[in-house]
C-alpha cells in the first residue's frame, strides 16, 4: 500500500508545480494578450481593409473557379453530343456507300442484261 500512497503524493506534486506553471505563463500571456490589443486596435482599421481586400480577391477567384468549371462542363456535353452525331453520320455514310454499291455492281449488270434482251429481240423481230 505504501508504493500507492508515494504514486499518489508525487502525482499531487506533480499536478501542483503544473498547475503553478500554468498560472505564470498566464499571467505572462495575458501582458502579451493585453499588448497585441493595443496593436490591433491601432491597426484595426488597415487589417480591415486587408481582410475585405482578401475576402473580396478570394470570392472574385471563387467566382472565376466556377465559370470555368462550368465553361468546361458545358464545353464537354457539347464534345459528346458531337460525338454522338459523328458516330450517327458516319452510319448513314456507311449506309449510303454500301447501297450505292451493291446497286452499281449487283443490280446494273441484271437491269443492263434485260435490257439487251429486249433490244436484241427487238432488233430480231425487224425485218428489212
Amino acid at each position: 500500500m505504501k508504493p500507492q500512497v508515494n504514486s499518489i503524493q508525487i502525482h499531487t506534486a506533480n499536478s501542483q508545480e503544473q498547475k503553478q506553471t500554468k498560472r505564470t505563463s498566464r499571467k505572462h500571456l495575458r501582458s502579451e494578450e493585453i499588448l497585441m490589443k493595443n496593436r490591433s486596435m491601432s491597426h484595426s482599421s488597415s487589417t480591415e481593409s486587408i481582410q475585405d481586400e482578401i475576402q473580396d480577391t478570394l470570392h472574385s477567384l471563387l467566382c472565376k473557379q466556377k465559370e470555368l468549371e462550368h465553361d468546361q462542363q458545358v464545353t464537354n456535353d457539347w464534345r459528346a453530343l458531337a460525338t454522338k452525331i459523328d458516330k450517327i453520320l458516319f452510319y448513314v455514310f456507311l449506309l449510303l456507300t454500301i447501297i450505292s454499291t451493291l446497286g452499281l455492281l449487283v443490280v446494273a449488270p441484271l437491269f443492263r442484261t434485260n435490257v439487251q434482251r429486249k433490244i436484241k429481240l427487238w432488233n430480231g423481230t425487224r425485218r428489212p
